[in-house]
């Protein structure tokens, strides 16, 4: 884990530690892919995939694109999410699973438009636990997606 993506966890620790259970998953060697973050709140299970960049957009592995693709079709509750500075302003773009095979080669412009959810500056906190836990859907947080459709390229911003 690099030290802007360290920070970024420890940034999201100390805002939501508390809320359940939280294990951080370093596992390159023994399990390609898999997102370095499992959580539990409230009896619902979920990955996130943490990214960090300054200036462009991060790096996503050809197995991590593989793990994600394998666990949406098998309908898991998985997510990426970026940390994104560019142009000294801070985004933060939370994806569900399906979205991150469209995201290779894609230029920061695209992550922001391709994201299902956009924080600028800073993250509500009580509005991303409803959402990873499903508590919110696509229609409740925002207006203008099609939660039935899984090409739903729209962002909410607050």
């Amino acid at each position: 884990m690099s030290d802007p993506e360290r920070k970024f966890w420890e940034e999201i620790s100390s805002a939501i530690g508390a809320m359940g259970d939280w294990d951080r998953i370093e596992s390159h060697d023994t399990a390609p892919g898999f997102p370095d973050t499992d959580f539990t709140i409230n009896g619902i299970d979920g990955k996130i995939e943490l990214k960090f960049a300054r200036g462009g957009v991060p790096e996503i592995r050809d197995t991590q694109v593989r793990w994600f693709r394998r666990r949406v079709r098998a309908k898991c509750n998985c997510w990426l999410f970026a940390k994104l500075i560019e142009n000294g302003k801070i985004y933060y773009a939370l994806f569900h699973g399906r979205k991150v095979p469209k995201l290779i080669g894609q230029p920061w412009p695209q992550w922001i438009s391709l994201c299902d959810y956009l924080w600028i500056e800073h993250v509500e906190w009580e509005t991303f636990i409803d959402i990873i836990t499903l508590r919110r859907n696509d229609n409740e947080t925002n207006p203008h997606s099609d939660s039935s459709n899984d090409t739903n390229d729209s962002s909410f911003s607050s």
